[in-house]
């Protein structure tokens, strides 16, 4: 638990958490109203709200084996919403949705910054996603999809290797890489198990060991690879 609360300071893993600002904006806003407006009240609701829409990124992140802080971003929009619980009080003038209009355009803009971020810097790939222009078939009868040319080249090789060592389609595979999950239906593969097992991780070993018995006894596992 204590390596998912410690901070990277690299920017671009938490890029994202620039939408706790609509949550500090909407405290503000919130504590001015309460000190500057006579009669002005903000419901225990309201702030009930607030706290549960600010807390399910948190609970969004339980299970994913990442840092929290980096991956909580994924459910900003509810960030959004925490601030906006705080902002609209009950008591606002019919026109008060102007107030909310520079926190609905600040998180657009938000939107837009991390989306071309990461669109020009994808997850496990060092190109931008612009350069995903080679089409590749995904298996002997896939559909084509776009990828970047490191990508294609790899498949390429893939496929040149198997083919060369007699692989036939549908051939069970145990992919152990720990890389590129799409590699065993780009070449028309038959995963066992799972398509892809996880390596390279703290008991990623285990977590493949326990994967395979639980879906083959030693009989059927031998059988399913061609072995007997």
């Amino acid at each position: 638990m204590r390596e998912y609360l410690t901070f990277d300071f690299r920017a671009e893993n938490f890029q994202g958490l620039q939408f706790l600002a609509l949550v500090l904006a909407g405290m503000t806003c919130f504590a001015a109203d309460r000190l500057f407006r006579a009669g002005s009240s903000v419901s225990r609701q309201q702030v009930a709200s607030a706290m549960f829409f600010a807390l399910l990124p948190f609970a969004f992140v339980v299970g994913t084996n990442n840092n929290y802080w980096r991956v909580a971003p994924s459910a900003a929009f509810f960030f959004v919403l925490s601030g906006f619980s705080l902002i609209g009080g009950s008591n606002w003038i019919q026109s008060s949705w102007r107030h909310l209009l520079p926190m609905a355009l600040s998180s657009l803009v938000m939107t837009i910054v991390i989306v071309e971020h990461g669109m020009e810097h994808p997850y496990r790939d060092p190109t931008p996603l612009t350069s995903s222009s080679i089409p590749v078939k995904m298996g002997p009868a896939g559909a084509n999809i776009l990828l970047s040319p490191n990508f294609a080249a790899y498949l390429e090789a893939l496929r040149q290797v198997s083919s060369k060592a007699g692989f036939q389609a549908n051939t069970p595979v145990i992919d152990l890489t720990g890389h590129y999950p799409g590699s065993l239906y780009a070449i028309g593969a038959k995963p066992v198990g799972d398509a892809w097992l996880i390596g390279g991780s703290a008991g990623s070993d285990k977590l493949a060991a326990v994967n395979l018995d639980s879906r083959f006894s030693c009989p059927e596992f031998v059988r399913v690879l061609g072995l007997d």
